[in-house]
């Protein structure tokens, strides 16, 4: 088809559980039967995606004008597949993901579709039926063999009476052959008496033809119960044949109904397993909370030093800048002491020089020997000038260090805030897959729980006294209840009802005076039975001193000195 082309076209595609059921009746491997629907749906989407306006989809609907063009598709009806394959098919099509996810595309896309949707309770009920309709026929045939075995020893002991009738007739004859021997021997002896025994050898003649006629007849009717016999023995291969592929076909249902009880018993499995790796997902998401919060603490605290550290280098440096600043005034000082007393000496040498000639010597001398000092307090000076110097370069090493430090702490910081975030997404992540599980949980325990107290006569039965326990206990609160919980109003029905039925089941409380949630997590043997919770206690815990709710932890009282 090009892009240009004004041709249109309609592609029908069928429903999955009809096509599902129809091949598993085939015989077909079911993984392989979903993922090639899976793989023709995605087929069908991607010549959709590109061809939209010149393709238009239809899921196939029974009694359509297109089933009499596609003989096929029309044969993909759900009332020529057992109960039992139709269930199979609609749990394959419950439990593939990607196969929900192309069928509610091509039901979306589509513009008609097909509405087999068949609910699980019903499938059930008509699998027993049909299951129920083969133990029918299985002891119908049972029956119909049984009756033919009766018939079959009737026909033997029929045929045994036949025989001793037959050995009986063999009797007669050879007492009749000898009966004939003797008559022969009479005759020879008594050849004169021919003439007399004439008219007794014509009867014994045609006594002996009757014998052989009826001997004939009883040979034939030997034969013909011979035959009868031979036909019933064939009649009995052949139902001993029929029994044995009932049998097989039997064992078949047998192990099939053994095959969807183990996987059952699995889903059973993967459920705890579910519900323990939440458990244990939870445990982990507090204990990655604690090192969190942990690590918080840390962060801060090693914050904290560094700012403290910082602060006292601060002031170390302050003060040692304020010491070298005093320093040097200090040695300005006595440079400009020493320069006006050399001023003063000189103006003295001066004045004494033209006076005392013989002083001249000594006062030399004396400014020679106070230069001297002077230029030793200068070097002292230079000295101390040289050490204040060394200790700001140390002063700045240890800034420049205590900087590195901060850089290395501020990197530290930076990777446990990324770890931090990886870690917060990984428990949004497992508190979603949480929250999806629980959802799944609840929305199936609502339906399981609708359709046993629809269903289930003990249920039923069962209820009313549940309702008066939960009544007259005094831990059920009506009007808490429907404040608590407003859509308990639009649901028509009674509440303490609504809470038997389903509000355990969504984790909700009855009053303020029992904790559904806190029962169930404190007492797991409660959450293991399967039992509503409040019925438990009324029935157990209390008996048992356990807890309703939450109990609260008082602080101790001051001690008094």
């Amino acid at each position: 088809m090009n892009a240009n082309d004004k041709h249109e076209c309609i592609l029908i595609w069928p429903h999955p559980i009809a096509w599902l059921a129809v091949c598993l009746q085939e015989g077909k491997y079911p993984k392989e039967l979903s993922k090639q629907w899976s793989h023709q749906a995605a087929l069908i989407q991607k010549l959709y995606k590109r061809k939209r306006r010149q393709v238009t989809l239809e899921g196939y609907v029974p009694k359509a004008a297109t089933a009499a063009a596609l003989p096929l598709v029309a044969q993909l009806s759900l009332n020529g597949a057992a109960p039992i394959y139709r269930l199979m098919a609609h749990q394959l099509t419950q439990e593939d993901s990607l196969l929900q996810q192309a069928y509610s595309y091509l039901k979306a896309s589509s513009a008609h579709v097909a509405t087999w949707q068949q609910p699980a309770v019903e499938a059930v009920e008509q699998s027993l039926h049909y299951l129920a309709q083969e133990h029918q026929q299985r002891d119908t045939k049972h029956s119909e063999l049984n009756q033919a075995q009766q018939e079959n020893a009737k026909l033997t002991e029929q045929l045994t009476k036949l025989q001793q009738q037959h050995k009986e007739v063999q009797a007669n004859n050879e007492a009749h052959q000898k009966q004939l021997k003797e008559t022969t021997e009479r005759l020879s002896e008594k050849s004169a008496q021919l003439l007399e025994t004439e008219k007794t050898k014509d009867t014994l003649s045609e006594q002996l033809t009757q014998a052989q006629e009826a001997s004939a007849k009883q040979s034939s009717e030997h034969a013909k119960l011979q035959d009868h016999t031979h036909s019933i023995e064939q009649e009995n291969a052949a139902l001993l044949e029929q029994l044995m592929t009932v049998q097989e076909a039997l064992e078949e249902n047998i192990l099939a109904n053994q095959a969807h009880q183990t996987d059952l018993e699995e889903k059973e499995v993967k459920l705890n397993w579910l519900r323990k790796k939440t458990k244990s997902q939870e445990a982990k998401l507090e204990e990655r909370k604690t090192a969190l919060s942990q690590l918080k603490d840390e962060h801060k605290s090693a914050i904290a030093a560094l700012e403290k550290a910082l602060a006292e280098q601060k002031k170390e440096t302050q003060a040692q800048q304020a010491a070298y600043q005093t320093l040097s005034k200090q040695a300005e000082q006595k440079e400009q002491a020493l320069t006006k007393a050399h001023k003063e000496a000189v103006k003295q040498a001066e004045q004494k020089e033209r006076a005392l000639t013989k002083a001249h010597q000594e006062a030399v001398n004396k400014a020679a020997s106070a230069q001297h000092k002077a230029q030793h307090q200068q070097e002292q000076l230079l000295q101390e000038q040289a050490l204040v110097v060394a200790q700001l370069h140390e002063a700045q090493e240890q800034l420049v260090k205590n900087t590195e430090n901060a850089h290395h702490f501020k990197k530290q910081a930076d990777s446990r805030q990324k770890t931090i975030n990886v870690l917060k997404q990984e428990q949004q992540l497992m508190k979603h897959q949480c929250e999806s599980i629980t959802q799944w949980l609840r929305v199936s325990g609502h339906r399981n729980a609708a359709a046993a107290y629809r269903y289930s006569r003990p249920f039923k039965r069962a209820l009313p006294k549940q309702l008066a326990m939960i009544k007259e206990s005094g831990f059920f609160d009506a009007q808490w209840y429907c404040e608590q919980y407003p859509d308990v109003k639009t649901a028509g029905i009674e509440p303490a009802e609504h809470y038997l039925k389903f509000g355990a089941i969504e984790g909700r409380n009855p009053s303020d005076k029992f904790d559904t949630y806190f029962y169930l997590c404190e007492y797991p043997d409660v959450a293991i039975s399967g039992q509503n919770p409040l019925l438990h206690y009324l029935r157990y815990g209390q008996h048992e001193e356990r807890f309703p709710t939450q109990p609260r932890q008082q602080l101790p009282a001051p001690v008094q000195h």
